[in-house]
């Protein structure tokens, strides 16, 4: 039995999705109103005759589960026995009614709703013919949505805009059936926008294909005959272009080859050795430019050079055995840091084995442990180096090496470089590795500050400072230039002739610092001493203050 709904009321219900009127008086999806028509019963057997009808054919409703197939016979046909041969077929679609037609179902029992889709009323815009294949590509993508649940949410979507958008002229609002029109329509432009795009990549592509046989073809004529074993050339590049509809088939003739292909090539060279790394710097880059024949045959080989081995001497390595003292520890991590650094082209294996050779007692057996217990992942030299520092240095070094930085002591101008290695080392040392990390707020740049401020050298900078130019020297009185070589017949010196003692070079002294001028009295560097402010007391205590030895003598004589 099946409802139909009266529409000839003045007032419709509003029984669309989206609670809007339907577009189409084909849709009939209203069960509510006051006249109500009801159907006359249907006989069972045309009841049956239409359960087997729509087993054959499609559903309608993807909601409604499908019966199960039953074997064809003449007591489940109701037709008779099915024919030998069947010429045509019904179309699942056949028994919809025409678009504008007054009836809702095929058949009057089965209310179920059908969709008329049509050309919505609501103009559409206009699209881009000439839209790039990947704007096309994926406007066409979202008109689809990625699933039927986001498509519905975006119909719903178009209903609510479309219908609260005054500047759009429709005759009545819109449901979400006149929304999946739009979308509709939207996809078949864009997918119309892609297909003109491909046919044009493709016809492109045939014109290049083409332009490349009729170049190839013109090489050909020029040179000999093709017989070059080290042609490689597929066979689709010899053969002219085809269209996709014509396929290369086993009929197409294969050209025979009489010479042997050409040999592989050689295989890659190997990987090089895993990159080194300074403990005091992993930033930096760990390979040089390395001249030919300093590395060793083995990469595993710890073999000095032979250029290496005198400075390497020059600063030997103390043997490290597993003392307490802070300052051995440092003084061996200081002299070892010095040969890594000038053993550049040791990878981070040769670094830890030629470690090892300056242990000795428990340390060695825990370097051994070390390199045989740590992953392939963790065994680098700055691991090695941490683990190590973890293992060997008491848990005082830190304030030792805080107390060595408070009595570092600047004792003059000239020793600012000697100042300045000391502390970063002990800097390197607290693991302070990176100086352009410490800030000025940081108590180490303070601490470096308070160091600097020596008076002397706060003195003669600002002396450099207030002084306008270096004078330079004066001038010889008698300039002269070199002296031109005589031969000789016997010649034992072959080096440069001497130059003119009276001559001297006014460029020669211009770079050196000058006497400062100042008073002697008040040190001050804007008059000298007959001008000094001072030098009429120091006159008379010149005269007042008697010599002991003039009146020695003076006593004497009397």
């Amino acid at each position: 039995m099946g409802d139909t709904a009266d529409n000839s009321s003045g007032n419709p219900a509003k029984t669309a999705p989206g609670g809007y009127y339907p577009s189409s008086p084909a849709i009939n999806i209203s069960t509510q109103g006051s006249s109500v028509k009801t159907e006359p019963a249907i006989p069972p057997a045309r009841q049956a005759a239409d359960n087997a009808l729509r087993r054959r054919t499609s559903r309608l409703d993807v909601n409604i589960p499908a019966d199960p197939q039953q074997p064809r016979s003449a007591d489940s046909e109701p037709f008779g026995p099915p024919k030998p041969h069947r010429t045509t077929r019904r179309s699942p679609i056949s028994h919809l009614p025409a678009p504008g037609s007054s009836s809702t179902s095929a058949f009057p029992w089965d209310t179920r709703p059908v969709l008329d889709l049509r050309t919505p009323p609501i103009p559409k815009k206009e699209l881009p013919p000439n839209a790039p294949i990947k704007d096309a590509y994926e406007k066409l993508q979202r008109a689809l949505g990625a699933s039927n649940e986001d498509l519905a949410q975006e119909l719903h979507q178009l209903v609510e805009e479309i219908n609260n958008d005054p500047s759009i002229t429709a005759s009545k609002p819109i449901n979400i059936v006149d929304a999946l029109n739009i979308r509709l329509e939207q996809m078949r432009d864009w997918a119309r926008i892609n297909r003109n795009n491909t046919v044009n990549v493709y016809n492109q592509l045939q014109l290049e294909k083409q332009a490349h046989h009729a170049t190839r073809a013109q090489l050909t004529a020029t040179l000999p005959a093709d017989n070059d074993p080290n042609d490689s050339s597929s066979d689709e590049e010899r053969d002219p272009p085809r269209s996709p509809t014509d396929p290369a088939g086993p009929h197409r003739k294969q050209p025979h080859r009489t010479q042997p292909p050409p040999p592989p090539p050689p295989p890659p060279p190997p990987p090089p050795p895993p990159p080194g790394t300074t403990w005091y710097d992993p930033e930096d880059p760990p390979y040089r430019y390395i001249p030919t024949g300093i590395l060793p045959t083995d990469p595993d080989s710890i073999e000095i050079p032979r250029s290496l081995k005198i400075p390497l001497q020059a600063h030997p390595i103390p043997v490290f055995n597993g003392s307490g003292d802070v300052e051995a520890i440092f003084k061996f991590l200081k002299a070892l840091q010095h040969h890594i650094r000038l053993l550049d082209t040791f990878n981070d294996h040769q670094r830890i084995r030629y470690t090892t050779t300056y242990f000795e007692g428990a340390v060695l057996q825990w370097a051994v442990t070390w390199r045989s217990t740590t992953p392939a992942s963790g065994f680098t030299w700055a691991q090695f180096v941490k683990d190590f520092k973890e293992q060997w240095l008491p848990p005082t070094a830190h304030y030792y090496l805080s107390t060595k930085l408070q009595n570092l002591q600047l004792r003059g101008a000239t020793n600012i470089d000697q100042f300045n290695h000391e502390f970063t080392s002990t800097l390197e040392m607290m693991g302070h590795s990176k100086l352009s990390k410490i800030s000025e707020a940081s108590p180490y740049f303070q601490l470096y500050q308070s160091k600097i401020k020596d008076p002397a050298i706060t003195m003669t900078s600002a002396a450099n400072a207030a002084r306008p130019s270096v004078p330079a020297a004066k001038p010889a009185k008698h300039p002269g230039a070199r002296k031109p070589y005589q031969a000789h017949l016997k010649v034992t010196d072959i080096s440069e002739p001497e130059e003119n003692e009276d001559y001297t070079d006014p460029e020669l002294h211009a770079v050196q610092p000058a006497y400062v001028r100042r008073c002697h009295l008040c040190l001050a560097m804007d008059h000298l001493m007959r001008t000094c402010p001072l030098k009429p007391s120091l006159d008379v205590l010149r005269k007042t203050r008697s010599n002991p030895k003039k009146d020695e003598a003076k006593a004497g004589k009397a």
